[in-house]
């Protein structure tokens, strides 16, 4: 990134904006900001561009569009693990996951669903419900070449193993649930 500066005794101060749109989970990259000016003495909430590097690396807490100014609230260290909670990472290939982009935060139910024959479809019978626990989407990876993603979802610990097993054998959709 190039940062410049500007003479903060002048009427504008160099802050940070971001470049392109930035999805919530992402990690910043000095690709994705740029340095831009505003009024010094502004009411804005903004971040030095002396200052852009403290960001790097760390993940956007919320969407950023393209162009907006960076806060230091906009960026969290990554660390989304809360305490009775684990992280699953969930490889997830085309006809799996919606094909709607899941976003950090979006609630899902994570549902069983075994081969047939398997020695775990104990809920597999004809007209059963399958197996299935909620969790909260809190990164979504890069599509590989095939369109698969792997995505981490936060859940409640005692469900954690279940969903970790489940992840292991691909025997997983990812249902994105409505928003209020």
């Amino acid at each position: 990134m190039s940062v410049w500066l500007v003479d903060e005794a002048g009427d504008k101060v160099s802050v940070v904006a971001t470049r392109h749109p930035i999805a919530a989970g992402e990690s910043i990259k000095a690709s994705d900001l740029v340095a831009t000016e505003i009024s010094h003495g502004t009411e804005l909430r903004s971040l030095p561009a002396s200052h852009a590097s403290d960001i790097i690396g760390k993940q956007a807490v919320s969407d950023l569009p393209a162009g907006v100014l960076v806060t230091e609230d906009s960026v969290s260290d990554g660390s989304s693990v809360t305490k009775g909670k684990s992280v699953v990472g969930i490889l997830a290939k085309p006809g799996q996951l919606p094909i709607q982009k899941l976003r950090t935060g979006d609630a899902v139910t994570i549902v069983h669903t075994p081969q047939d024959g398997s020695a775990s479809a104990s809920s597999s019978k004809a007209g059963s419900t399958p197996d299935s626990l909620p969790a909260v989407v809190s990164r979504v990876g890069a599509p590989d070449a095939n369109g698969a993603v792997v995505v981490d979802v936060a859940a409640p610990e005692v469900n954690s193993t279940s969903l970790a097993a489940w992840a292991a054998s691909g025997d997983v959709a990812i249902v994105l649930k409505a928003t209020s």
